[in-house]
């Protein structure tokens, strides 16, 4: 159920604001650059979460030196401090991760649409920046983890 009220809400959405693809990646180019976001519903738990990135117009470069074309590089193709979790900047999470949306629970259709409505007022994509903000401060937070380590 939860993924049919996210193709209901959340797809149309992404879409009204310039994003493609299909459930559960999009892309939306910037001038200088492409938003990507995924959303992923864990294997382990009853709980969903929202990934973005920004990566350049050309492609991005992987672990092993290959470019993924830009229209076909997804969130899951980036190293972890390349990535956002959404809501990691707004919620504080016992693990630091950002937010997660609980399924648990839910059982009618109503719910779950809510669920997908609630997830979407983390999403700031009418700010044509957020996103590349969001990385930033992300790529700035694994950093001051390795200084910790020194």
């Amino acid at each position: 159920m939860m993924i049919q009220a996210m193709k209901t809400i959340m797809v149309p959405y992404l879409r009204a604001h310039g994003f493609k693809g299909s459930y559960p990646h999009f892309r939306r180019k910037q001038d200088s650059f492409q938003e990507i976001l995924m959303i992923y519903i864990t294997k382990y738990s009853e709980d969903f979460y929202m990934e973005t990135s920004i990566v350049p117009l050309t492609g991005y470069v992987d672990f092993e030196g290959d470019t993924i074309l830009p229209n076909k590089v997804k969130v899951s193709d980036l190293k972890a401090e390349e990535r956002f979790v959404v809501g990691a900047d707004l919620v504080e999470t016992p693990d630091g991760d950002g937010k997660s949306f609980v399924m648990n629970g839910l059982t009618t259709k109503q719910e779950h649409e809510d669920l997908a409505k609630d997830a979407l007022t983390y999403l700031n994509i009418e700010d044509p920046s957020w996103m590349k903000r969001t990385v930033a401060w992300q790529r700035a937070l694994y950093q001051s983890f390795d200084e910790e380590k020194e």
